[in-house]
């Protein structure tokens, strides 16, 4: 009987530190993604003004052609 509950008392413990290691896991990969924010952020804004830059070069070829 006492072997029964360290082995269930064993598998409790692996499984609670397994649940730790996949939060820990999880909050990592939370803070590399709030991190990487601001690069996305930076290229969309980059390309967005490209985009707009583009835009009025070709509305000033069409004005002025």
């Amino acid at each position: 009987m006492q072997r029964i509950l360290d082995i269930t008392r064993k598998a409790w413990q692996l499984d609670a530190e397994s649940v730790r290691a996949a939060r820990r896991q999880r909050a990592a990969h939370r803070r590399q993604r709030i991190q990487a924010l601001p690069q996305d952020s930076l290229r969309a804004l980059a390309a967005l003004a490209l985009q707009a830059e583009i835009w009025a070069v070709r509305k000033t070829v069409v004005t002025v052609g």
